[in-house]
């Protein structure tokens, strides 16, 4: 057959083919084809079933056309799209879905079939009205707390659709509203985002945004995103379906509500942006569409409170704040009105996990000038034992911080606690620019739940705070000016001089200072005494005024001086260390026991000078104290009580009978600096008092007063108190950075009440002589700076020198020496070095620069070597920058190949096809000096001298074989001690490489085998090439048909032209001729066919034109080149039979030999 076009071009000639033919005439339309039918549809599409399918044998394809419409669809109409139509059985599918349709609108669809010739058939056309699109309302709302356990158990301070009013400035919401599908369609992938206006503005929709009068909030109820699993807005008809939570955020997620559902969405937002006494309302937005909602019913509405007096917030941080700022959460209603009330069951909680738990009170005034007090209650689920409930106030001016007023380490878990705070002075300081006051409520750091029950702020006029803050005594021997002091500045009378007799006259110079806000006008500071037994550092009770006129009970009576009139005015004589404003006092005299009216405002002092005496009723010896009182009541506080000894007491000090001692502390043995020195001694009383045991830095002390002594020039230490006759110690921690030794002077002083009642003995510097006597010795920490290897990047087996920076300045009792080890862990001794494997090492070296040499053993891989070094000096002391880091590195060495081998050196001779590959191996050892398994990896290739690229041949199964990774392998390479390993690379040899030896005419006789190998160490590659051998030819046929089977003839018959056929397959990988004889043909029990009636031919033959086939072997001359490929290689052999006359019938058998040849001209 010839196919031609309309231009004469034809195709070439095509035999005709009765099984399938070239040619097809159809004028037959396609049958079977069944309607669709209706399956489901939206607003905007449908989804039809397919009927049955064509029988069409000649089948092109499926079309459907459709159209508004009842009927009448043709294919002039709007054709649907569906690769599936492209297929008889519609590709496995069972529907189709037409798309972009109308709401609400009648189509009507029909599908046609279509053969290859051209022909069509239609089905029963399907109407189908579309659903009525989908209506969103937003229907409802309810204004949440956020306090519950999960999104879905938040109260709520309101009924559904009922407006939140007064609200706070800055209270969080939770905002639920409900929306519903009333439509008659589902929406598809639809995101809302949450809007408001504010009434004054209607219409002006606003995104919820970060900055927005209404913005987005964190919660504390859930993540974003949680699952809203049923409603809690008015109650619907419509059906349930799950909504989402969301916080820090104004946008849902793609959301799918079907017809007749409903759903609400939760917003977790803030007004700290808001304007005071505003309203506004919220709705959601279709976000996807760009487009308002179909209907509004009911919009949440906030109400802000006109005036703002408080904005309270709360977070878990993991710093303490330093600012003002507020804090992540806002109170919601119920926190508001949880901590209003001191009711020990409502409260606000914030829970932690590793953070602070913190809350933030902010409290609006009208001025800065009142004095204020807070009050918080509640409790914590950690005890503050363990982690301290702290108050704090925001300080403005130049303090500029948060300082603590008050805290809580008492209270046990879960109990009820108060905490208060005032502050009354500096109070503009604790007001911002708007009058606003910031308190802060946190616990120390932990996984707890904090609990605020209760929390007020009061504001109230500030009253003043007046304390007694410091004394002094004088004679009676000068004016307000002249007169002397008896003694130092707060300290008791006679601690360095004498002590008071009876009836002499003694002056004592007292100040007060107002520390609060509000004055304290016209005091009247009258002088009160009290003995006791003790000293005067405490309040001893029992006070008693200094009268103007004894009566024979008092100890002490008011005073006449020489040296100045009752009422001279005071100046500033004593030190002001707290830079207090001062205002003039009064000297004070018999007939005087009260200063003239004083009036001092916040942080101004004054000075009231008295003159006095001890009457004959006063304790012979005993000690007194003094404060001053607002003409009797009790001034605000009393920092220091004067205090006074009289005459008459006896005391004698103790005296050493153990000699003091530093337990050795010696230039040979010297301690530590930053470790303890124990000093001890023993000392008897001779009245029996206990005493202390004091170090002191120099040859000067002062008794105490029923306390320890003082070294005037400062002290190592002071032991506690000790009994008589009873060892007493103490410990100095040494942190003499500059220093090597220290004198120490050792007083014992025994414990008397009274000032200057207390007596120390002489110093003693120890038995000096011994190392346990003054002075004690500092062994400071040698400097280590860094450590280096000055000759790194060596060869395996090299040295290396390790060097540090560091030094040792201690000289006393002799230079200190280094102790340098360098270690593979990072741990080390001074008493035993390296307590794993160690690189070097150096001991007693002298300073600076410790150096050891580390000779490294081969073999080692490549590589940096981390080390750890530390330093001690002789004494064993470390150095505080232990350990210092480095390392060496060995070096990657070139490995070294040995003799490649190839077939163990022997020639490769090949199975024949149908056989195993054969397995040729190349094989050398390796030596590396990073040692054997240093190495990586290693890849081969076997190839023929002749391959092109030689050893970068491609690879080709006739002459070129790549060895991957995978088939080269590693042996004989025990550890990493061992230097040697032997890579085998085997691939497996095809039937049909291609041979080199010396066959007859074997054009590849000039050729050879060679392998190449190269090893990887993971820097070098480095490779070997092995010696050749030859690849031996192999001669192999294969006679795919196991007989020849002429089938059944007749006597005196042949088989003409019909031919049996053997196709003789190349299985060697030379090019083959064939050698072929036989036998007779045998019938059993008797018959014969002589073999030269079968005939055989090279191509297709009618019998008694064919070569006879004979007993001895002819050479048939088949064309079977070498093979190249696993694909076969064959020619074929025609055979035919004759049978002759009288040949009795039966089967006949028997025996065709063929045997391969080397085709010596078939290269």
């Amino acid at each position: 057959m010839l196919a031609c076009d309309d231009d004469g071009i034809c195709a070439d000639w095509v035999q005709y083919n009765a099984v399938t033919p070239n040619i097809k005439l159809d004028a037959t339309a396609p049958p079977g084809l069944g309607a669709l039918t209706y399956d489901s549809k939206t607003s905007i599409s449908v989804t039809l079933s397919f009927g049955a399918s064509t029988t069409e044998e000649n089948f092109s394809e499926y079309r459907i056309y459709y159209k508004e419409g009842s009927s009448g669809v043709t294919e002039s109409d709007i054709e649907h799209s569906d690769a599936n139509l492209d297929y008889i059985d519609y590709n496995g599918s069972t529907t189709t879905t037409i798309t972009n349709l109308s709401p609400s609108t009648q189509y009507v669809f029909n599908i046609w079939v279509y053969d290859l010739a051209g022909n069509k058939a239609s089905s029963t056309e399907v109407t189908v009205t579309t659903n009525t699109t989908h209506s969103i309302n937003q229907q409802s709302y309810l204004l949440e707390n956020d306090d519950g356990s999960d999104v879905n158990s938040n109260t709520s301070e309101v009924s559904a659709d009922t407006a939140l009013t007064n609200v706070n400035k800055g209270q969080r919401i939770n905002a639920r509203i409900q929306i519903q599908n009333s439509g008659g369609d589902q929406t598809y992938y639809k995101a809302y985002k949450l809007q408001y206006e504010q009434t004054d503005e209607p219409g002006n929709w606003i995104d919820v945004g970060a900055t927005a009068a209404i913005s987005y909030s964190y919660g504390l109820s859930g993540s974003n995103n949680d699952v809203i699993t049923s409603f809690k807005a008015a109650t619907n008809s419509y059906t349930w379906s799950n909504g989402s939570w969301h916080e820090n955020t104004y946008l849902t997620g793609t959301y799918n509500l079907f017809a007749s559902y409903y759903t609400e969405f939760v917003f977790a937002i803030k007004t700290n942006n808001v304007e005071l006494g505003k309203t506004y309302r919220l709705r959601l937005f279709n976000n996807t569409d760009g487009i308002p909602l179909d209907s509004y019913n009911s919009y949440p509405t906030i109400t802000i409170a006109s005036s703002e007096t408080k904005r309270y917030s709360k977070s878990n941080l993991s710093s303490l704040p330093s600012s003002t700022s507020d804090l992540t959460y806002y109170f919601d209603a119920e926190g508001y009105s949880d901590v209003n009330a001191d009711d020990n069951t409502n409260r606000d909680e914030i829970i932690s996990s590793s953070n602070y738990p913190i809350v933030l009170f902010a409290t609006k005034h009208t001025g800065n000038t009142d004095a204020i007090t807070t009050t918080w209650n509640g409790q914590s689920t950690m005890a503050p034992t363990s982690a301290s409930v702290v108050m704090q106030v925001y300080r403005f001016g130049s303090t500029n911080a948060w300082v603590t007023v008050a805290s809580n380490a008492t209270s046990s878990a879960d109990s009820d606690f108060t905490i208060s705070g005032n502050i009354n002075s500096d109070l503009s300081e604790y007001y911002d620019g708007s009058y606003w006051t910031y308190w802060l409520i946190y616990q120390n750091s932990g996984s707890q739940t904090l609990k605020t029950d209760y929390f007020n702020v009061s504001f109230a006029p500030p009253v003043a705070n007046v304390g007694q803050i410091h004394y002094r005594w004088r004679n009676d021997d000068g004016d307000e000016a002249g007169a002397s002091w008896r003694e130092a500045e707060d300290v008791g009378d006679p601690t360095t001089g004498t002590a008071l007799e009876k009836g002499v006259n003694v002056r004592l110079r007292l100040s007060t200072a107002n520390i609060g806000g509000g004055n304290a006008s016209n005091y009247a500071y009258k002088l009160e005494y009290a003995s006791t037994a003790g000293n005067c550092s405490t309040d001893p009770g029992g006070w008693t005024a200094v009268p103007i006129n004894y009566t024979g009970s008092e100890h002490f009576e008011m005073s006449t001086s020489t040296w100045f009139t009752n009422g001279t005015s005071t100046v500033a004589r004593m030190i002001n260390s707290e830079n207090y404003t001062f205002i003039n006092g009064t000297m004070t005299e018999d007939p005087s026991s009260t200063s003239s009216a004083i009036t001092l405002a916040e942080d101004e002092y004054s000075e009231i000078e008295y003159v006095f005496k001890a009457t004959a009723t006063s304790t012979t010896g005993g000690t007194y104290c003094f404060r001053l009182t607002n003409n009797g009541s009790d001034l605000n506080y009393y920092d220091e009580y004067a205090e006074i000894t009289l005459s008459g007491f006896s005391n004698s000090a103790p005296s050493f009978t153990v000699q003091p001692s530093d337990s050795g502390s010696a230039s040979t043995t010297p301690t530590n600096n930053g470790d303890d020195i124990n000093f001890t001694a023993t000392a008897s009383d001779a009245e029996g008092d206990d005493y202390y045991l004091a170090i002191c830095k120099t040859n000067s002390i002062t008794a105490g007063n029923n306390t320890p002594p003082n070294c005037n020039d400062g002290d190592w230490c002071i032991s506690n108190v000790a009994s008589s006759t009873v060892q007493a110690n103490c410990s100095y921690t040494t942190d003499l950075p500059a220093f090597e030794s220290r004198d120490w002077y050792a007083f014992v002083c025994d414990r008397r009440s009274g000032a200057g009642v207390s007596q120390c003995s002489s110093y003693s510097q120890g038995e000096i002589s011994i190392a346990s006597g003054s002075p004690f010795n500092i062994n400071h920490a040698p400097s280590f700076t860094s450590i280096s290897t000055q000759n790194d990047n060596q060869d395996p087996g090299s040295s290396f020198t390790i060097t540090t920076i560091s030094s040792d300045s201690d000289t006393e009792g002799g230079n200190d020496t280094l102790y340098l080890y360098v270690c593979r862990t990072n741990d080390a001794t001074f008493s035993d070095g390296c307590s794993d494997d160690t690189v070097c090492s150096v001991t007693a070296t002298s300073s600076p620069n410790a150096t050891c040499y580390y000779n490294d053993i081969a073999p080692t891989l490549s590589g940096s070597y981390t080390y750890y070094a530390f330093i001690f000096d002789n004494h064993g002391m470390a150095a505080t920058t232990n350990s210092q880091i480095n390392s060496y590195t060995i070096n990657n060495i070139k490995p070294v190949l040995g003799t490649l081998i190839l077939n163990n050196g022997n020639d490769i001779t090949l199975n024949i096809k149908g056989a195993a590959d054969v397995q040729i191996s190349a094989s050398t050892t390796v030596s590396d000096q990073n040692g054997c398994i240093d190495l990586v990896s290693a890849t081969a290739v076997i190839y023929m001298s002749n391959a092109t690229n030689t050893y970068n041949c491609t690879g080709d199964y006739n002459d070129c074989y790549h060895i991957n990774t995978s088939s080269c392998v590693k042996s004989d390479c025990i550890d990493d001690d061992d230097f040697t390993a032997v890579y085998t690379c085997t691939a497996n040899i095809k039937y049909f490489a291609i041979p080199t030896d010396n066959s007859i005419n074997n054009p590849w006789e000039p050729y050879n085998w060679l392998s190449r190998v190269i090893v990887y160490d993971g820097t070098y590659y480095e490779a070997a090439t092995s010696s050749s051998v030859e690849l031996i030819s192999s001669i192999a046929l294969n006679v795919a048909e196991e007989t020849i089977n002429y089938g059944t003839i007749g006597d005196n018959n042949d088989t003409g032209s019909i031919n049996a056929t053997t196709t003789i397959v190349n299985y060697g990988n030379t090019p083959i001729n064939n050698n072929l004889y036989g036998i007779d043909m045998n019938r059993v029990p008797a018959g014969i066919i002589s073999v030269d009636n079968q005939e055989y031919n090279l191509s297709p033959f009618v019998w008694g034109s064919g070569n006879d086939l004979a007993t001895s072997s002819s050479l048939v001359d088949i064309i079977v080149p070498k093979p190249t490929s696993s694909d076969d290689v064959y020619d074929e052999i025609y055979w035919g039979i004759g049978i002759p006359l009288d040949t009795p019938p039966g089967d006949y058998s028997g025996n065709n030999t063929f045997s391969a040849l080397l085709d010596q001209n078939g290269w």
